[in-house]
């Protein structure tokens, strides 16, 4: 279950009160509940409540007048520049965030509603970043992921359901003399249809990751050095499967590390940065509608950001002009960059491109 608001203000708040812990919630409850609606939203909110484990600010960042207004309704004395720049509108977020989560364990939600691209967010953001100082803020940054995985864990469940035989909606109609036909075969059809998309994924995926091949390089992945194979892995899988990046599809995207001699191999990620191709950067470099989207999201979307900015400078950059959390000296490997770049690939689909989800 989710950590009590409690928990997360005691990262700014040792000295807790019951009154300005019941308007926090409140406050709390009102930015979940604006959480859904335009697909951007879930993005900006994750990057906000990011920046409770140390990441700058971001001025553009949308999310920050939501989360302020939220505060100042139940706080209609707050200081608002002063509430800019405090914590308090971050730690809001991300309760709100991990609030939002919980909440939708045993519902059923839409593979491309805001709840998984808050899940496939927080994932992007957080998987693979460094923890915060402090024992407790880990804690907190560790338990955010946690809820994130778990529900794209139930996403994974639904990938593997299959509704059955369309024969149980006809035997069911014959037993019924006013059923009306037209929607039982509609709704026989649609089930049939689910089922086909699924196994088409399934299928596609596996002949994907046994055949070791490249199809956008034309190259086996054996070929590859790890760094172009991670990148290349990641993008292809993203392709082939429809988003969020679940917990399995992502353990299919570092599998193929397997076959690359030294696939997993920890290196500090500025030395395997350096080591990709020119033409695995030319797939992992997002397409021009979406390099703004990928800028205005850097802690999402570090790897799509690095590509961008260095298409943009011609060569990579310094990392301390990139506000992504991550660290060039931090160790990596093949699989880890397979597994963040999949993530990436898969939230820029559901995000910029959306389309209707099962």
């Amino acid at each position: 279950m989710p950590a009590t608001i409690g928990d997360w203000y005691r990262l700014s708040d040792p000295e807790l009160d019951d009154d300005r812990l019941t308007k926090r919630r409140l406050s709390a409850e009102k930015l979940t509940s604006r959480l859904t609606g335009a697909n951007a939203i879930p993005l900006e909110i994750v990057s906000l409540a990011v920046e409770t484990f140390g990441s700058p600010g971001i001025s553009s960042n949308a999310a920050l007048p939501v989360a302020i207004q939220a505060i100042e309704e139940q706080q209609p004395t707050a200081d608002k520049d002063a509430l800019s720049l405090a914590l308090d509108p971050r730690i809001l977020s991300a309760f709100a965030v991990d609030q939002a989560l919980g909440g939708s364990l045993g519902t059923r939600q839409s593979r491309q509603g805001s709840i998984a691209l808050l899940a496939g967010a927080v994932t992007a953001a957080l998987r693979h970043r460094a923890p915060p100082t402090g024992a407790f803020a880990a804690t907190r940054m560790r338990g955010l992921l946690e809820s994130a995985e778990q529900v794209l864990n139930t996403f994974d469940v639904r990938r593997r359901e299959r509704k059955g035989s369309p024969s149980k909606h006809f035997a069911e109609a014959a037993a019924d003399q006013t059923a009306d036909w037209r929607k039982v075969v509609g709704e026989a059809l649609r089930e049939v249809e689910e089922d086909a998309s699924k196994d088409r994924e399934e299928l596609e995926a596996l002949w994907w990751v046994f055949g070791e091949y490249s199809y956008k390089l034309m190259k086996p992945y054996a070929d590859l050095n790890p760094a172009a194979a991670s990148v290349t892995a990641g993008v292809e899988l993203a392709e082939i499967v429809s988003p969020p990046a679940t917990l399995g599809m992502t353990a299919i995207a570092s599998r193929m590390m397997r076959i690359v001699p030294a696939g997993n191999e920890e290196k500090p990620l500025a030395t395997l940065l350096e080591e990709i191709s020119e033409e695995a950067w030319a797939l992992v470099t997002p397409a021009a509608g979406d390099k703004d989207f990928v800028q205005r999201h850097p802690v999402v979307f570090p790897i799509s950001l690095v590509a961008t900015r260095r298409e943009q400078a011609g060569g990579i950059p310094d990392f301390n002009s990139l506000i992504t959390g991550w660290s060039p000296d931090a160790n990596s490997s093949g699989s880890m960059l397979a597994a963040q770049v999949f993530a990436e690939r898969s939230l820029l689909r559901a995000a910029v491109r959306p389309k209707s989800g099962r």
